[in-house]
């Protein structure tokens, strides 16, 4: 029998960002494994992502009632969880997670949430990020079947914290990975190479040392 699975993302590739970036890895490693994947998203009016992005899977934008930044309120995501046997939360998603918590009490379909991040309340928005931390976060986390993040050590210092059981096993790691063979420090040019060479004689790097690279984009929500 194939499993149906939705996921459920406040941001979605051609959009540049990690939580999109990963719900669309999930997505695509779930159809490849015999899945039935919906990708479930608000619609920004940015660039339509296609079904291509999702293999053999479809992403479905959502009209918010309200939409500011990469924030977006769709209480309708509610209905269209009716007939699906997993539901992926990519956590943080405000606009979303009251109608995810909703769909789980009355369909009662599991329900995994990947926890991605904090959220850093400032001005008239953080308003509402507080409020969803605060009454929200610990509803979805109680309700989740699985809880997940990307490390035990950011789960235990995160906003998750509180809410982290060692000895509860709905709590679990699973490690964003990376693809090594996109990700890969060897170029084939000597021109690239003599630029490596440089660039690891500028910080005193020796020849046979790794070097381990983090980007990250701090976009606003």
């Amino acid at each position: 029998m194939i499993k149906k699975v939705a996921i459920i993302s406040a941001v979605f590739p051609p959009y540049k960002g990690g939580i999109g970036n990963v719900a669309q890895n999930h997505a695509r490693l779930l159809s490849e494994r015999g899945c039935e994947v919906v990708v479930f998203t608000p619609d920004y009016g940015r660039t339509t992502p296609s079904p291509s992005l999702v293999k053999e899977g479809n992403v479905i934008l959502l009209k918010p009632v309200i939409k500011y930044g990469n924030a977006a309120y769709v209480p309708q995501l509610c209905n269209h969880l009716k007939d699906f046997d997993t539901v992926i939360l990519e956590y943080p998603f405000f606009g979303g997670m009251k109608a995810v918590y909703k769909a789980k009490k009355k369909y009662g379909f599991k329900l995994i949430v990947f926890y991605h991040m904090d959220t850093i309340p400032s001005g008239p928005k953080g308003l509402v990020f507080a409020y969803a931390k605060k009454f929200f976060l610990p509803r979805i986390i109680k309700i989740a079947d699985i809880v997940l993040a990307s490390s035990e050590d950011y789960a235990k210092h995160s906003d998750l914290g509180k809410y982290w059981l060692d000895d509860d096993l709905k709590f679990k790691v699973l490690p964003i990975g990376v693809d090594v063979s996109k990700f890969n420090p060897s170029p084939a040019d000597s021109e690239g190479r003599a630029e490596i060479e440089q660039f690891r004689k500028n910080l005193n790097i020796k020849p046979d040392e790794k070097i381990i690279l983090f980007v990250g984009g701090l976009d606003k929500a």
